[in-house]
C-alpha cells in the first residue's frame, strides 16, 4: 500500500494561477477533483499564457496547466483520465515526474511522455488515444 502525503493546501487558490479569471471554468473543476482525490501537492508552474509555447497550445484558451508534484505515476496518470483531462504529457526523470502537462482539449485525448536523460536531453514516447 503506498502511503500518500496528505497536504493542507488541498484546493487552489487564486494567487497559484498566472490569472485564474483566464482560466476555463471546467479546466479548473477537474484540477480541483484531480487534487482532491490525488492528495499529494501539486506545484502550478503554467497556466493561461499569451505566449511561450506551441501554436495551438491549450494555455492560450485557458484550458491546460504545466506543474510538478511528487505524486506515483500510475496513480497520477489513473486520476488525470477520471477527473477529466484528455491531454497529460509527462516528464519522467530517474522514474519521477519532473514535470507535467495537463489539458482539456475537446478532440481525441492524447498522451505523450518524455524522459530525461542524465545529458538532460528528453527523449519522447508518444501515445495516442488514452
Amino acid at each position: 500500500m503506498v502511503k500518500r502525503k496528505v497536504s493542507a493546501k488541498m484546493f487552489f487558490q487564486d494567487r497559484e494561477f498566472s490569472n485564474r479569471k483566464l482560466m476555463n471554468q471546467y479546466t479548473i473543476d477537474c484540477l480541483e477533483s484531480f487534487r482532491t482525490e490525488l492528495r499529494f501537492v501539486i506545484n502550478l508552474t503554467a497556466d493561461y499564457a499569451t505566449g511561450g509555447h506551441s501554436d495551438k497550445s491549450y494555455h492560450y484558451q485557458g484550458m491546460a496547466i504545466d506543474g510538478n508534484t511528487k505524486a506515483p505515476l500510475d496513480l497520477f496518470i489513473r486520476l488525470a483520465i477520471k477527473h477529466g483531462f484528455r491531454g497529460i504529457g509527462l516528464y519522467i526523470e530517474n522514474g519521477l515526474i519532473k514535470y507535467f502537462h495537463l489539458d482539456t482539449r475537446p478532440e481525441a485525448p492524447q498522451m505523450w511522455l518524455g524522459f530525461i536523460g542524465k545529458d538532460g536531453i528528453i527523449n519522447y514516447i508518444y501515445r495516442l488515444g488514452v
